[in-house]
Parts: C-alpha cells; structure tokens; sequence
C-alpha cells in the first residue's frame, strides 16, 4: 500500500504563489479595462480574450499545484509528485537523508544515472512537515535499511563546540 505524505508549502513557495496570484489579478483587470476599449473602439477583441483564458488558466493551476504536489512511498519506488510532474527514485538508489535543523531544512542524497550508465549522486530537498519527518525517514529506512539520518547543528552539538 502506497503512503502519501502532503508537500509543506515553505515561505519561499507561499511568496511565489502570492506574487503569481497578484500577477494574474492585476492582468485581469488591465484585460478586462483594454478588452473594454477594444469593444468601444470596434477593434478585434481576440488577443484580449485569450489572454484572459490564460490567465485564469494560471490561477486554476495554483490549487492543482497546492494539492497535486506529495510524496508518496510506493511498494518499489519514492516517487516526487509537483502537479503533472513526476520524479521516482528506486529505493536501492538512496542514501542520505540530512537535515539541519538550525535552517529546517532537509535534502535527500540519491544516486541518478546518466545516459551512459555512470552513477552519479544527486540532491533533492525535501518540504516535509516537521511533525511527519520522523516517520517519513522511518518509512525509508523500512524501504532500505542503508539510508542513513543525520540532523545536524541542533542545540546540544553547538553547546558542546
């Protein structure tokens, strides 16, 4: 059975998701205003109107995006969704999962191969949920008991430096 665990939206998101939304709002209206002189003047109203379809089409896309976008623990695979995006990583092919905790951020290290085979490692930062991320590693760790878990610069490491 596959475990899903929900994308946090971090600030950096929220801010870009607040910054298209009030992109498309504002090219709503200045549309809208346009399209209405366009109309006035008996000119061709096309460019006006699929201007405005894609912008609304922008703004239906921002709550596929908040709730498309998971992780999900299949029975071979961790599979990345972001909407119509998807990224899978073999279980085999992860090793580290590091998380700092001074910053609250987490990045999982995994191998990727290119076209001629090599193996290489790559990164991926994680936007889990502080309160999911233990049973989020937990899970890994039952998929492939070799990851290994660090959470480093917590309080007790800086007081002993």
């Amino acid at each position: 059975m596959d475990k899903k665990y929900k994308f946090k939206l971090n600030k950096k998101i929220n801010f870009t998701l607040v910054t298209i939304v009030l992109i498309c709002i504002i090219g709503i209206i200045c549309d809208a205003v346009f399209m209405s002189f366009a109309i006035k003047d008996e000119l061709s109203v096309t460019a006006y109107i699929i201007s405005l379809a894609l912008l609304i089409a922008l703004l239906a896309f921002i709550p596929i995006f908040i709730f498309g976008s998971s992780y999900t623990l299949g029975k071979d695979k961790f599979t990345l969704s972001m909407c119509f995006i998807k990224k899978t990583i073999a279980y085999s092919d992860l090793l580290n999962i590091r998380h700092d905790a001074n910053i609250n951020q987490t990045i999982m290290y995994y191998y990727t191969y290119n076209k001629s085979g090599e193996q290489l490692v790559s990164m991926l930062y994680l936007n889990i949920d502080n309160k999911n991320l233990d049973s989020f590693v937990q899970d890994l760790k039952d998929k492939n008991n070799m990851i290994i878990y660090d959470i480093f610069n917590k309080e007790e490491d800086n007081e002993k430096n």
